[in-house]
Protein backbone atom coordinates (compact mmCIF):
# COMPACT_ATOMS: atom_id res chain seq x y z
CA UNK A 1 0.00 0.00 0.00
CA UNK A 2 1.26 3.51 -1.11
CA UNK A 3 2.04 5.83 2.39
CA UNK A 4 0.80 9.01 1.21
CA UNK A 5 1.70 12.61 3.38
CA UNK A 6 -2.15 14.00 2.56
CA UNK A 7 -1.46 17.24 4.70
CA UNK A 8 2.46 17.96 3.41
CA UNK A 9 3.06 21.79 2.56
CA UNK A 10 4.02 22.74 -0.96
CA UNK A 11 7.16 25.78 -0.99
CA UNK A 12 4.75 28.03 0.35
CA UNK A 13 3.28 26.44 2.87
CA UNK A 14 -0.21 25.12 1.44
CA UNK A 15 -1.43 21.65 1.85
CA UNK A 16 -4.35 19.77 -0.34
CA UNK A 17 -6.91 21.49 1.85
CA UNK A 18 -5.67 24.91 0.39
CA UNK A 19 -5.65 24.03 -3.21
CA UNK A 20 -9.47 21.93 -2.74
CA UNK A 21 -10.60 25.12 -1.44
CA UNK A 22 -9.05 27.39 -4.17
CA UNK A 23 -10.17 25.57 -7.00
CA UNK A 24 -14.07 25.35 -5.32
CA UNK A 25 -13.56 21.47 -5.35
CA UNK A 26 -16.16 20.88 -2.53
CA UNK A 27 -15.86 16.83 -3.28
CA UNK A 28 -12.25 16.92 -2.34
CA UNK A 29 -12.80 19.17 0.86
CA UNK A 30 -15.14 16.90 2.21
CA UNK A 31 -12.95 13.58 1.82
CA UNK A 32 -10.36 15.51 3.01
CA UNK A 33 -11.99 16.20 5.70
CA UNK A 34 -13.26 13.04 6.35
CA UNK A 35 -9.52 11.90 6.97
CA UNK A 36 -9.73 13.81 10.24
CA UNK A 37 -6.23 14.76 9.32
CA UNK A 38 -6.86 18.49 8.46
CA UNK A 39 -7.05 21.54 10.60
CA UNK A 40 -9.69 24.14 8.76
CA UNK A 41 -7.53 27.17 9.66
CA UNK A 42 -4.21 26.37 8.93
CA UNK A 43 -2.57 29.35 7.25
CA UNK A 44 0.03 29.56 4.15
CA UNK A 45 3.47 31.29 4.29
CA UNK A 46 1.01 34.44 3.54
CA UNK A 47 -1.29 33.81 6.74
CA UNK A 48 -3.93 32.58 3.86
CA UNK A 49 -6.18 29.79 5.32
CA UNK A 50 -8.44 28.21 2.96
CA UNK A 51 -11.28 29.78 3.76
CA UNK A 52 -9.46 32.77 2.49
CA UNK A 53 -8.58 31.03 -0.68
CA UNK A 54 -12.18 29.94 -0.78
CA UNK A 55 -13.30 33.45 -0.72
CA UNK A 56 -11.16 34.75 -2.95
CA UNK A 57 -12.20 32.06 -5.60
CA UNK A 58 -16.03 33.01 -4.83
CA UNK A 59 -16.79 29.66 -4.04
CA UNK A 60 -20.07 29.73 -2.33
CA UNK A 61 -20.28 25.85 -1.73
CA UNK A 62 -16.88 25.78 -0.61
CA UNK A 63 -16.69 28.88 2.05
CA UNK A 64 -20.44 27.20 3.33
CA UNK A 65 -18.82 23.95 3.95
CA UNK A 66 -15.80 25.62 5.57
CA UNK A 67 -17.69 27.72 8.17
CA UNK A 68 -19.73 24.77 8.67
CA UNK A 69 -16.05 22.41 9.71
CA UNK A 70 -15.39 25.87 11.84
CA UNK A 71 -13.42 27.95 9.78
CA UNK A 72 -12.64 31.32 11.73
CA UNK A 73 -14.07 34.18 9.78
CA UNK A 74 -12.16 36.64 11.51
CA UNK A 75 -8.79 35.16 10.95
CA UNK A 76 -6.68 37.54 8.82
CA UNK A 77 -3.38 37.04 6.45
CA UNK A 78 -0.32 38.71 6.73
CA UNK A 79 -1.60 42.13 5.07
CA UNK A 80 -4.28 42.07 7.62
CA UNK A 81 -7.32 40.85 5.45
CA UNK A 82 -10.25 38.34 5.98
CA UNK A 83 -11.43 36.05 3.87
CA UNK A 84 -14.34 38.85 3.66
CA UNK A 85 -12.20 41.51 2.27
CA UNK A 86 -10.98 38.92 -0.69
CA UNK A 87 -14.54 38.11 -2.50
CA UNK A 88 -16.02 39.71 -5.27
CA UNK A 89 -19.32 37.95 -4.81
CA UNK A 90 -22.14 39.50 -2.94
CA UNK A 91 -23.28 35.87 -1.89
CA UNK A 92 -20.10 34.67 -0.47
CA UNK A 93 -19.88 38.22 1.47
CA UNK A 94 -23.26 37.41 3.03
CA UNK A 95 -22.22 33.93 3.83
CA UNK A 96 -18.82 35.21 5.64
CA UNK A 97 -20.45 38.55 7.21
CA UNK A 98 -23.66 36.46 8.56
CA UNK A 99 -21.63 34.14 10.19
CA UNK A 100 -19.69 36.33 12.28
CA UNK A 101 -22.24 38.76 12.91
Amino acid sequence: MLDVNLVAADDVGRNALHYAAMNGNLPIMKMLFKTGQFQVNVQDDFGMTPLHLASRSNSEECVRNLIEQGADCMMRDETGRKAFDLSTSKSVRHILQTSFQ
